[in-house]
């Protein structure tokens, strides 16, 4: 039996290549932004002043506001970046009827209206998209001549706003393209139909379901129920592999995640496009976005999907997304904001963070490290405590390993975006009717399958792993596609030694999946693709080495002893067998890698700690 779990946004996005052309120009010293605020130009005198203290802090680049003048950091000598090029659509905290979001849920709530679900902005909108290009394309043409260290399209972007649960875009263009995708890849409305039990009599009559619909399935079993779920049933609900092959109308996921993946593909593809419009004009300039958020089927965060339209990035570390981009992103730049105002916990942060790989950092913020209250405006407290720090990154010693050749241990961690969406739908059950209230600043300490991953990570960075030790790991991953699981047996086949003991696995729609035994002896499935491009496994969200203590039996530093193989390890590769599909790969352990040093110490750049399974 075949089970879609379809991105449909295969249709806007299957001739995207996100790769522009040229590559940008090299990054290969540490960079350190002053992020700045207003005061630093409340009156013309104080420019000097501002120059001044931003050299003193240790601070290599200051920051022009998409709209405004570079020249007088020019004329002080002070190179730039360009922030928040995009001022609508991409962020609904600013520039929206949104930006009240805890009062705009709450009114919807009341009646839980699904005209509420047309975004302002709609991901779809000819006229959106095409103003937003036309105001990247003119700030790239002002700031180009002046070869700025980097572009950032926005701030905090969103779908919603943070990685918030609520159900954009049921725009009618999106509403059009996801129909123009599902016909692509359905062929007809009774193979629709069939894939996601439904009934509907015509395609102009196709809808994803809304949050509320799909959790009325859930716990009424039926294909296509009315009225509203049963929160009491639903929060009784328990997902049983075995119990969920006798009801797969229940367990029929995909009119959900169809369209979250849809959503999240377009989302990428509007990332792609800036990117794209403005390295036409500026080839050596890199493209990215800040603030990003955690792993989620809200918000757009389909992180494999984002670190492929990007040039680099500045992550909010939430959930292990700092590893995973890094992951994702080798070679890319990427950035952390630092926010301590110890200098030890800055240092010991920072050399942290250059160790993971990142190749600069940004200060938050000029308010806060300039007294703009004292005559002569000094640095803060927490400004010189800084500053010495930035010195110390920005010299001799932090630049070898900026430019260091990375190496990483053959472990894997699986990231699946199908499964962080299963997952939301299975943990956020006890919710009932108030799931929408799961705002992103909770699921950063409650979400079950990101505490999985982090202790994962944490996990690894305490253990030494020997060179032979292969694994994958998968963190709570019940949507791993067919062809994902395909190429981890043809890579155990090609060269891979041992296993360990299988996780049972199921795609989002609900079918019977065997347990999968996952390869322990060779290079685990890395950004393993999907069926019409779902990037079901993106890559490796964690291959780092660390000394730590290890547990008796476990050969030394606590990693199992590699078992021995018979053939040398081989490259399996697997070949997209209809038009349209992307290739789908396995690595081979020859491009194993590990931190030439250890970082014995435990924090990790900002990860939370790992909170334990169940709500507090």
């Amino acid at each position: 039996m075949k089970h879609h779990l379809a991105v449909s946004a295969a249709v806007l996005l299957g001739a995207t290549s996100f790769a522009p052309a040229a590559e940008p120009r090299p990054w290969d010293e540490y960079r350190v932004i002053l992020w700045t605020g207003d005061s630093a130009w409340a009156s013309p005198d104080r420019a000097p002043i501002f120059f001044e203290r931003l050299r003193e802090l240790g601070a290599t680049h200051g920051m022009v506001h998409g709209r405004a003048d570079s020249e007088a950091l020019r004329k002080a000598g002070i190179p730039f970046y360009v922030e928040n090029m995009v001022s609508r659509g991409l962020c609904l905290k600013w520039n929206s009827r949104v930006s009240d979001w805890d009062g705009f849920v709450t009114g919807w709530a009341k009646d839980r209206n699904r005209e509420a679900f047309i975004r302002e902005y709609g991901l779809c909108d000819p006229a959106w998209r095409a103003s937003i290009d036309a105001e990247v394309r003119t700030l790239v043409t002002r700031h180009a001549p002046h070869a700025p260290l980097a572009y950032d399209l926005r701030d905090e972007i969103s779908i919603t706003i943070s990685a918030n649960p609520f159900d954009y875009d049921f725009s009618p263009p999106t509403l059009a393209a996801f129909r123009a995708g599902l016909r692509t890849t359905h062929g007809s409305l009774d193979a629709l139909n069939r894939a996601w039990d439904t009934r509907f009599a015509s395609w102009d009559a196709v809808l994803p379901f809304t949050t509320d619909e799909i959790k009325n399935r859930m716990s009424s079993g039926g294909g296509m129920p009315r009225g509203q779920p049963d929160w009491q049933a639903l929060a009784r609900l328990a997902y049983d592999p075995a119990e969920a092959r006798k009801e797969p109308a229940r367990w029929n996921l995909a009119p959900w995640c169809d369209f979250r993946s849809f959503l999240d593909a377009t989302w990428a593809g509007i990332l792609d496009g800036l990117r794209r419009s403005a390295r036409a004009i500026d080839p050596a300039t890199p493209v990215g976005i800040e603030g990003t958020q955690m792993p989620h089927p809200f918000g757009g965060y389909d992180l494999w999907r984002l670190s492929q339209a990007l040039d680099w990035i500045e992550p909010y570390d939430i959930g292990g997304a700092r590893a995973i981009f890094g992951s994702f992103m080798e070679g890319k730049p990427v950035l952390s904001t630092i926010g301590e105002a110890n200098e030890n916990a800055a240092r010991r942060r920072l050399w942290h963070l250059l160790l993971e790989g990142d190749r600069g950092c940004v200060i938050w913020w000029s308010e806060d490290c300039i007294d703009w209250k004292t005559p002569g405006h000094p640095l803060t407290v927490k400004g010189r405590a800084l500053a010495p720090v930035m010195r110390e990154m920005t010299g001799s010693l932090a630049g070898l390993f900026v430019r260091a050749r990375r190496e990483w241990d053959p472990v894997a961690i699986h990231y699946s975006q199908p499964s962080v969406q299963v997952n939301w739908l299975i943990e956020s059950t006890g919710d009932g009717r108030t799931w929408h209230r799961r705002f992103s600043s909770y699921e950063a300490t409650h979400n079950r399958q990101a505490a999985g991953r982090v202790a994962w990570l944490r996990q690894l960075r305490r253990a030494r792993v020997r060179g032979g030790a292969r694994r994958l790991r998968r963190a709570r991953a019940p949507a791993c596609r067919v062809r994902v699981r395909s190429a981890a047996r043809l890579f155990r086949r090609r060269g891979g030694c041992g296993r360990h003991p299988g996780s049972r696995a199921r795609d989002a729609r609900g079918g019977g999946d065997r347990g999968i035994p996952l390869p322990a002896g060779g290079r685990a499935v890395d950004r393993t693709r999907a069926r019409h491009g779902c990037p079901d496994g993106g890559g490796l969200e964690a291959r780092r080495r660390r000394r730590g203590v290890g547990n008796p039996g476990r050969g030394r530093g606590g990693a199992r002893p590699p078992r021995a193989c018979d053939r040398p390890p081989q490259r399996a590769t697997l070949r997209p067998d209809r038009p349209g599909e992307r290739y789908n790969r396995a690595l081979a352990p020859d491009r194993s890698r590990r931190h030439r040093r250890a970082d014995p110490r435990r924090r990790s750049g900002g990860v939370s700690p790992a909170r334990g399974p169940g709500r507090k």
